[in-house]
């Protein structure tokens, strides 16, 4: 996994998980560099990441609130960018609040 240049990723994005961490858990999940975001409603922290994939999501987190928004390119099958993303990232199903589209088996670890 590596933080990457947000003019890597030439499209839109969409949501599709939302977690519910600490911010420690989030750097321990995510272990790049988070850049604040002052377009958000609260204070938020974000980070255009390139799993070992090679698949880009985006994740925001809202440092009051304490969920993460994970969203992933709009040409992205939803299905198959969640399993890649369960492969690297070890979520526990507690921390998954919301999933949009999502597997049946999303959130079974």
């Amino acid at each position: 996994m590596r933080r990457a240049d947000p003019q890597e990723l030439r499209e839109d994005a969409r949501p599709a998980l939302l977690l519910a961490l600490s911010e420690s858990r989030l750097r321990e999940l995510f272990p790049v560099d988070f850049s604040p975001v002052e377009s958000e409603p609260e204070p938020s922290h974000a980070a255009l990441v390139q799993l070992m994939s090679g698949a880009y999501v985006v994740v925001m987190y809202g440092t009051i609130t304490r969920r993460a928004t994970v969203s992933f390119p709009v040409s992205a099958d939803v299905h198959d960018a969640i399993e890649s993303l369960l492969r690297e990232v070890p979520l526990q199903s507690a921390e998954i609040l919301w999933t949009a589209d999502a597997p049946h088996r999303v959130g079974a670890r």
